[in-house]
């Protein structure tokens, strides 16, 4: 009875202290479809998604930093969320660090179990565009609307829509 007892102490200060209790910011039925969301004072709008992305990728030391304005535009155009994108390189290259050289290929994009390359991008710019259509066109008007059913389609390991959503909470609980 003890051990049962200490157990259950110890899985509950896990789910405590991991940023992944945080199923409270995203969670696993959120869609990823969006309008984009913008501050306003008066009749001026802010948006500065654009730049808290920005800052959190460079604290991730991403090559992707510089694009973070690229990103929310090509999200917005597609009513993607603009996180997702990033959380997917978050998980499949550290955030664009661990790719196959010159390929610009951040997000595992037809990189398919066991292999170790897959489609090369002519640059930064073309990988965004591409693999974010390829959400919106080939996942979400399928019907892949959650980091799940975009996870079953997109990688194999039964683990990937949970390390989608730590980064996904990571950013929420950053501000972005």
């Amino acid at each position: 009875m003890a051990k049962k007892l200490w157990l259950i102490v110890i899985v509950s200060g896990f789910f405590l202290l991991c940023p992944l209790r945080g199923v409270l910011a995203w969670e696993y039925t959120q869609p990823v479809i969006v309008s984009p969301t913008y501050r306003t004072f008066g009749d001026l709008s802010y948006d500065f998604r654009d730049v808290k992305l920005q800052e959190y990728l460079e604290s991730y030391k991403s090559p992707l930093s510089p694009y973070a304005s690229f990103i929310v535009q090509e999200s917005d155009r597609l009513s993607l969320d603009y996180r997702l994108l990033p959380a997917i390189s978050g998980v499949e290259s550290t955030f664009g660090k661990r790719i196959p050289q010159n390929s610009y290929n951040a997000y595992g994009w037809a990189i398919f179990t066991g292999k170790t390359s897959g489609v090369y991008f002519q640059s930064w710019e073309h990988g965004i565009t591409t693999v974010l259509e390829g959400i919106r066109y080939k996942y979400v008007e399928r019907g892949a609307l959650t980091i799940p059913q975009i996870g079953k389609r997109y990688a194999s390991s039964e683990h990937w829509p949970i390390s989608m959503l730590y980064f996904l909470n990571d950013m929420e609980t950053r501000g972005l």
